[in-house]
């Protein structure tokens, strides 16, 4: 039953319940160790004509393998979520800010 509350069943991913539960977490641990912490939101693009043109099937399939693909690219650490029907979230504890690259005065 715990699983069930905290995963969604077509991608079986966590759910926007278990993000909330680890951004809590993330948000804390940043506070205490000083760091900072990133969330990327990512959202399918017209779904909706993706979901009429090849159906509920098809879009379920095309769900679990946008799924499947997000779920093997983080790194350690890093949690995966389906936050919406085409909308998914990735918490990346312990995220380390890009410097800026440097410019060099006078070139053009």
């Amino acid at each position: 039953m715990q699983y069930a509350l905290n995963h969604d069943a077509l991608t079986r991913l966590d759910n926007a319940a278990a993000l909330e539960s680890a951004i809590v977490a993330a948000q804390s641990e940043a506070e205490h160790t000083r760091t900072q912490t990133a969330l990327v939101l990512l959202d399918l693009d017209d779904y909706r004509r993706i979901n009429r043109a090849l159906g509920y099937d098809g879009g379920g399939d095309m769900l679990r393998e946008t799924a499947r693909r997000i779920q093997h690219t983080p790194a350690h650490g890093e949690h995966v979520a389906r936050v919406s029907r085409d909308g998914f979230a990735v918490l990346l504890p312990r995220a380390r800010r890009r410097k800026r690259p440097r410019t060099s005065a006078g070139a053009s």
